[in-house]
C-alpha cells in the first residue's frame, strides 16, 4: 500500500501527481484452487494441507497471462493467510512468490504489498519506499506523515507488536477497495519478527508511515481489510479526498489503538 497517486478513472493509478494514498497495485495470478482453499498435494512433505502448497503456487506462475487484482469480495482476502511451511523457505517457489510481489509492488507504483492481494493465501508481505516516491509530496507533508525512504524488507509469518499506546490517524486505501480511502488508527511504534524467504529470523522496529504500512500488509494477511477499522465517516472517494488530512481527522477525537494487533 502506499504511495500517494493520482487517480484517474479512466486510465487508473498513475504515479504523475501525489495525491492519493493507496496500497501497491498488486496483479493477481489466480486459480480457482488459491481462491476457494481447496486441498492441494505438496511433493515436499507428501501429505494434504488446506490452503496454497508448491504445486499450486508453480501453476500460479505459470498463468501470467491471467493477472489481475484481487479485489474486495474475493475469499483470499477474507481469510487468515497460510504460514510458510518450514520445507519451503529457501525454495525456487517461495522466491518466485517474492518476486512476482515485489515486480507488482513496483510496477504500481506501491510501497506494500500482502500475498493475498495478489491471490495466493500465504503469509508473506513486501515493502520499500524510496526516495523518489516521495519527491511529489507537499513541502513538509512527508514530516507530518512521518515518512521516510526505507529499502525492500520481505516478511514471512510476520509477528507485531506495539511498543506503546502512541498512535496515529491518517487516511488510507487500497487498490482491493478501489478509488475509496478513510481515516484508520494505527500505532506510531511497532516491533516486527518473522523470517526472510531463506528461512533466517528477522527483527526490527519501525514507527511512522512503515509502521502503518506493516500494520496495513499483517491486517491482509489475518483477512482484514482497512474499511474494518476505518472512521466510516471519513471514507471518500478520491474525487473528493480532503485536501488537508491531517485537519480533517482531528473533529474525530484521540485514535484508539489498543484492539489494532488483536
Amino acid at each position: 500500500m502506499y504511495l500517494q497517486c493520482n487517480l484517474d478513472t479512466t486510465q487508473g493509478l498513475q504515479a504523475q501527481r501525489i495525491c492519493f494514498p493507496s496500497c501497491g497495485r498488486a496483479h493477481a495470478l489466480m486459480t480457482r484452487q488459491t481462491l476457494t482453499g481447496l486441498y492441494h498435494r505438496c511433493p515436499q512433505s507428501r501429505c494434504r494441507r488446506k490452503g496454497v502448497s508448491t504445486v499450486a503456487i508453480l501453476r500460479i506462475f505459470q498463468q501470467k497471462n491471467k493477472t489481475k487484482i484481487v479485489r474486495s469480495g474475493t475469499p483470499v482476502l477474507r481469510k487468515v493467510a497460510d504460514r510458510v511451511p518450514d520445507n519451503m523457505f529457501g525454495t525456487k517457489e517461495l522466491q518466485d512468490l517474492v518476486d512476482t510481489m515485489v515486480a507488482a509492488m513496483r510496477e504500481a507504483p506501491g510501497v506494500g504489498l500482502a500475498a493475498p492481494q495478489i491471490g495466493v493465501s500465504m503469509q508473506v508481505i513486501v515493502l520499500e519506499d524510496r526516495p523518489e516516491y516521495m519527491r511529489g509530496l507537499p513541502p513538509g507533508k512527508a514530516e507530518q506523515m512521518e515518512r521516510e525512504p526505507f529499502e525492500l524488507r520481505v516478511i514471512c509469518n510476520p509477528k507485531l507488536r506495539a511498543m506503546d499506546e502512541s498512535g496515529a490517524r491518517f487516511y488510507e486505501g487500497c487498490l482491493s477497495v478501489p478509488g475509496y480511502q478513510a481515516c484508520v488508527d494505527r500505532y506510531q511504534h511497532i516491533e516486527v519478527s518473522g523470517s526472510t524467504p531463506e528461512g533466517k529470523p528477522v527483527t526490527f522496529k519501525a514507527s511512522g508511515w512503515q509502521a502503518r504500512i506493516l500494520q496495513h500488509e499483517y491486517d491482509h494477511i489475518k483477512g482484514t481489510l482497512y474499511v474494518d477499522r476505518m472512521h466510516s465517516k471519513t471514507f471518500v472517494h478520491a474525487s473528493v479526498m480532503p485536501t488537508q488530512p491531517v485537519e480533517a481527522a482531528m473533529p474525530l477525537g484521540p485514535c484508539e489503538c489498543s484492539h489494532l494487533l488483536e
